[in-house]
């Protein structure tokens, strides 16, 4: 499980730098520091599940006597992920409805 969801993170991760760094300027900035952020907090979560760091990986078995921690890092690896992918889908639409403008 830790493979495929860490494979799926840094796939996601950079399809929205790359997208940050076409879209350029407010939103690209926004997307990029945005994106930084979520994975960076999934990253966290993600080494100290796997590490056994005060069982944070045992949100998947605990099931109503969850700690903070575990409840916290299940939120992370859920909606995180997600947040990725729909940063990544919404200004990837919006980058092919309306490309981005050169100046010159």
């Amino acid at each position: 499980m830790y493979a495929i969801s860490l494979l799926l993170a840094v796939v996601l991760y950079i399809g929205v730098v790359t997208l940050a760094l076409v879209r350029r300027g407010v939103s690209g900035a926004f997307l990029g520091i945005t994106g930084t952020a979520i994975f960076g907090l999934w990253l966290t979560f993600f080494v100290m599940s796997a590490a056994g760091y005060k069982y944070a990986g045992g949100w998947l078995e605990c099931q109503g006597s969850c700690s903070n921690l575990q409840t916290a890092a299940g939120s992370i690896f859920i909606y995180g992920l997600a947040a990725l992918a729909l940063l990544l889908v919404v200004f990837g639409i919006d980058t092919i409805a309306r490309p981005p403008t050169r100046s010159r």
